[in-house]
């Protein structure tokens, strides 16, 4: 479980990934997840450097925080467990 906490749209919003791939807090932000991740469903979703996930998104954090990373303008906070992403090898 993680929280994020900061700006997206240009106002203060929170949302909570829990481990069983639930998303709560602002509902705003929380439906744009949501509606991205089933969008994607079939798709390559995450961070540049990988992995990804191609079905299932929001049961993965890694991916969660890749789709939260796009409607967040900055986020100020976070909570828990947050995933690491891999680090590139040069």
């Amino acid at each position: 479980m993680f929280t994020l906490r900061g700006l997206a749209g240009g106002r203060m919003a929170q949302m909570t990934w829990h481990d069983d791939g639930t998303l709560t807090g602002d509902s705003f932000l929380v439906d744009l997840i949501k509606f991205k991740a089933e969008r994607l469903e079939g798709e390559s979703v995450g961070f540049p450097e990988g992995p990804f996930t191609y079905h299932s998104h929001l049961s993965n954090p890694l991916s969660v925080m890749y789709l939260a990373s796009q409607y967040y303008d900055v986020i100020m906070e976070s909570h828990g467990d947050l995933p690491r992403r891999p680090v590139q090898e040069e």
